[in-house]
């Protein structure tokens, strides 16, 4: 296999097609994880502990005197993901800023790379064991896991693309990336989605491959000496003067709009399915909706890869501002559709209309991660600094993932419960969490000409 070295020289060759997949196999395999727990996996546990009566975080008095309520499915989902993205925020900038000064002889960014998959690999196993077993604080816990492991290995991770790749190749990675997060997506969904309850074993078997491949075909060169890691950089893991660099502030702000507005949306795509469209009174055969997310989301995969690829070309040369806001205005298009879905006559109509507004958002969500990379790395304030430049870029992804799921799941769907007795949530409520998205994403389009330095 070619192998990719750290700290290319100016005259650097172009990479080839087995080094760009080498570099981007790890966000596959990031991707199947969180494509099988954001679409399936933590939404269908949630039905089946309430289902089972088995849903209670901290005791049903202690649960209705915190919540108001005994702890309903989607309230479940979005503490589980709100908690969890706390550790997600903390871990990639702290990760990252350590990852910089590694002077390990396998590279600054493997080592991490190597024991974070280890760790996310055992909490996936943790957590599977304790939705068997029934007890939704143990899988919250376990999931915990999951979320630090995953975030060690993405923060140094994150540094690797402008460790190794020349900056005019950056649009190219950032396309390849974007490719990996689609098929890696719906890879992990499609596990997860016919076999929710059996899946850990193939979903498992996927994220150590892909990651090994990455391990395997990446090579650093190891840094002889580093700055020290001092107590006080603690603080500046954190922390990119937004006065001094206002380019990397105005992404930030835009990346986090983008991402509110998605994590308003997709975790409980499973629920609209159920609610709204619902698949389980299609005839002559009605589906359940764990089986209609893989469906949907290949829909948007068969848009997304190719756009993805055109895309990032496309901005190398038009700009990457224009591009991330036509996509992202694409999206916020996407969530308004959603809320029109309901007015269709019957569950057939409703299905084929958001199969349709699935490959308006695999356009627009393509052509945004595609982008989206290539950009953050482009107003990185500190370049010999990377993956702790590229951690704090990383907040503007799971500080959202913290508030978008509480928010849609724990204060609006909650709110809005079918009758007694009846599962499942009225449409109103999937009305108000799509149109708080809708303005989220395109607040994250138009904020993205606040950026200056690049086109």
């Amino acid at each position: 296999m070619a192998e990719l070295t750290s700290k290319p020289s100016p005259v650097q060759a172009r990479l080839t097609l087995l080094q760009h997949l080498a570099l981007a196999s790890y966000w596959f395999a990031f991707n199947a994880l969180w494509g099988a727990l954001l679409y399936v996996v933590i939404p269908k546990h949630a039905e089946l502990l309430e289902a089972r009566g088995l849903l209670s975080l901290f005791g049903s008095d202690l649960d209705r005197r915190l919540f108001g309520h005994a702890l309903d499915k989607a309230a479940a989902e979005g503490i589980a993901l709100g908690i969890g993205s706390i550790v997600a925020a903390a871990a990639p900038p702290v990760i990252g800023a350590i990852s910089d000064r590694c002077c390990s002889r396998f590279g600054r960014r493997r080592p991490f790379i190597f024991w974070g998959t280890a760790m996310l690999l055992a909490g996936l196993w943790g957590q599977w064991s304790a939705f068997q077993a029934g007890s939704f604080p143990a899988y919250v816990l376990a999931f915990l896991v999951v979320e630090l492991g995953a975030n060690v290995g993405a923060g140094a991770y994150s540094g690797i693309i402008p460790d190794i790749v020349p900056a005019a190749e950056r649009g190219t990675a950032s396309g390849w990336m974007a490719v990996m997060i689609q098929l890696g997506t719906i890879t992990g969904a499609t596990i997860a989605g016919f076999a929710p309850e059996q899946g850990r074993l193939p979903l498992l078997a996927v994220i150590g491959l892909f990651a090994v491949f990455t391990l395997v075909g990446v090579r650093e060169r190891p840094i002889a000496r580093a700055v020290p890691f001092r107590a006080r950089d603690l603080l500046l893991c954190f922390w990119v003067n937004p006065v001094r660099y206002p380019d990397f502030a105005w992404l930030w702000v835009s990346r986090a709009a983008v991402t509110f507005g998605v994590y308003l949306i997709v975790p409980f795509l499973l629920y609209y399915l159920a609610d709204v469209v619902g698949v389980r009174d299609l005839r002559p055969r009605p589906w359940e909706p764990q089986h209609v997310v893989p469906i949907w989301m290949a829909t948007a995969l068969v848009a997304a890869t190719p756009m993805g690829l055109i895309g990032a070309r496309i901005s190398d040369r038009v700009g990457r501002r224009i591009v991330v806001c036509i996509a992202t205005l694409v999206m916020a298009g996407v969530g308004l559709g959603f809320i029109l879905v309901g007015a269709l006559p019957s569950p057939e109509a409703r299905l084929a209309a958001v199969m349709a507004l699935s490959v308006l958002w695999g356009l627009g969500y393509g052509a945004f991660a595609s982008v989206d990379w290539a950009l953050g790395t482009e107003v990185l304030p500190h370049p010999e600094d990377a993956a702790k430049d590229m951690g704090v870029w990383h907040l503007s992804m799971t500080v959202p993932m913290m508030f978008a799921p509480i928010t849609a799941g724990a204060l609006i769907l909650t709110h809005f419960k079918k009758s007694a007795g009846v599962t499942g949530y009225r449409p109103a409520g999937y009305a108000v969490e799509f149109v708080l998205a809708a303005l989220f994403l395109a607040a994250g389009a138009l904020l993205v000409f606040k950026i200056r330095k690049v086109r």
